[in-house]
């Protein structure tokens, strides 16, 4: 039988049962088990991606290309993308769009899939036709910002000052997602606005854009021993459970649990610390 939570939150739970199944909660005790992978030792190649997209009345194209520093990024750590522009057409690139959105599996009970986007940013960079730009600029995830937002899936309990939002899930070979429950990743997305031009002008514009995929975890403990940042993680707790939005089910019955999720909404996130020096 599957856990009523999330992997990454497993109540276990001892007391004396009742004829009827049920304990009381007097003669119970609830207990939270963090299940936490690890950032792997050996990385891969840092993420890349490009794209060209050809315009009507327009004789060449844009070529548009982003990367990353590094394809995995600690928690809090700046996530540097570097975006190069050969905008060889007779239209102009308007503005920059940098997002990180976080992809949710669920797969314990359902197949239902979330996007929730976690960090955005809007740059008003003007790229005239005929012309090249290439720029680094550093984005930073954080629960911090994202905190009134709902619908998130994190690796511990909102009100812990140690909880983060849920790491990449590492999916090794022959292992299987379903024991998992929920799988987390990320992706890095860069879009540019370009103006169409004519007599609409920057009335009418389009999207040329690219995504990344990009891993985010904690890096392993030295000792090999993960402490918590706050002691009232070590507390013994009752593992309520917690629904995706306010009564969301997966149509027959069953909450959607995401270890922690928040309730309201916010406005997106201001997440860009800084621009790096053009090249």
């Amino acid at each position: 039988m599957p856990p009523k939570t999330s992997p990454v939150s497993v109540p276990l739970c001892v007391g004396v049962p009742s004829s009827d199944g049920f304990s009381p909660r007097r003669n119970s005790v609830r207990l939270i088990i963090r299940k936490i992978q690890f950032a792997p030792m050996k990385t891969g190649p840092a993420p890349k991606a490009e794209t060209t997209r050809q315009f009507m009345m327009s004789d060449k194209p844009l070529h548009l290309e982003a990367s990353l520093d590094r394809e995995i990024y600690y928690h809090g750590d700046p996530i540097n993308v570097t975006v190069n522009i050969n905008n060889t057409t007779n239209k102009i690139v308007k503005k920059i769009k940098i997002s990180v959105d976080q992809i949710t599996d669920v797969v314990l009970y359902s197949l239902d899939k979330y996007t929730k986007t976690v960090c955005m940013e809007e740059i008003n960079e003007n790229v005239a036709a005929n012309s090249t730009f290439s720029k680094t600029y550093s984005v930073t995830p954080t629960l911090s910002a994202n905190r009134e937002k709902r619908g998130l899936a994190l690796d511990g309990k909102l009100k812990h000052e140690d909880t983060n939002l849920a790491s990449t899930t590492i999916l090794r070979p022959g292992m299987d997602k379903e024991v998992l429950g929920i799988l987390v990743s990320y992706k890095v997305k860069v879009n540019l606005v370009v103006s169409r031009g004519g007599i609409l002008g920057d009335l009418t514009s389009s999207d040329v854009g690219v995504e990344l995929p990009v891993i985010l975890m904690h890096p392993k403990p030295a000792d090999g021993k993960w402490h918590l940042g706050c002691s009232e993680s070590t507390r013994e707790e009752k593992a309520d459970p917690v629904q995706m939005g306010a009564g969301s089910s997966d149509g027959m019955g069953q909450p959607q649990r995401l270890g922690e999720v928040l309730h309201r909404m916010s406005p997106p996130s201001e997440c860009l610390s800084r621009k790096a020096p053009e090249h």
